[in-house]
């Protein structure tokens, strides 16, 4: 048995008559049990009796060829008019182009003044400890020493807390 899908598919060429017999009696015996597919045959047929007498009358009109040819090519040679906003926008574009290749040109004539990177400080050139009460020329780089003119360790630094009673402090 065939299904709806596959016999629509076969309409044209079952209203032609380009089917092979088993496969015309197929389609046949569908249209016979199936009503939808049969309206649809139905509407396929009616649409090929038309285009079969009304597709011969096409450019049989009132008007005869040599006159329609002859309107065809005045139509054709005839000179299109642009509008001016299609120039205005290749103008803009060229401008832009323009502007674009001559900004680097135009930025390179100038001659830019770039602040100068910050140096690095002079070198230490004296010590001075706060002992010590000697004038330092001005404009010399100092560092001050925060030892006194004797060379003692750090002292031993005292817990703020107390000592654990198992702990016992060793001398």
């Amino acid at each position: 048995m065939m299904t709806c899908r596959e016999c629509r598919k076969q309409f044209v060429a079952y209203i032609h008559g380009e089917l092979s017999p088993h496969r015309r009696r197929l389609v046949a015996y569908h249209l016979d049990d199936c009503q939808a597919c049969y309206s649809i045959y139905q509407q396929e047929r009616e649409l090929a009796r038309e285009l079969r007498l009304n597709v011969p009358l096409i450019g049989q009109g009132g008007m005869p060829k040599d006159r329609l040819w002859a309107a065809v090519q005045a139509d054709l040679n005839r000179p299109r008019r642009k509008s001016t906003l299609y120039r205005a926008r290749y103008g803009l574009a060229v401008v832009v182009a323009a502007l674009a290749l001559l900004f680097p040109w135009v930025m390179g004539r100038q001659e830019l003044a770039l602040a100068a990177p910050p140096t690095q400080p002079d070198p230490l050139s004296a010590i001075q400890r706060p002992d010590v009460t000697e004038p330092i020329p001005s404009g010399t780089a100092v560092a001050l020493s925060a030892a006194g003119g004797e060379n003692t360790p750090t002292p031993q630094a005292r817990p703020r807390h107390a000592p654990a009673p198992d702990i016992t402090t060793a001398p």
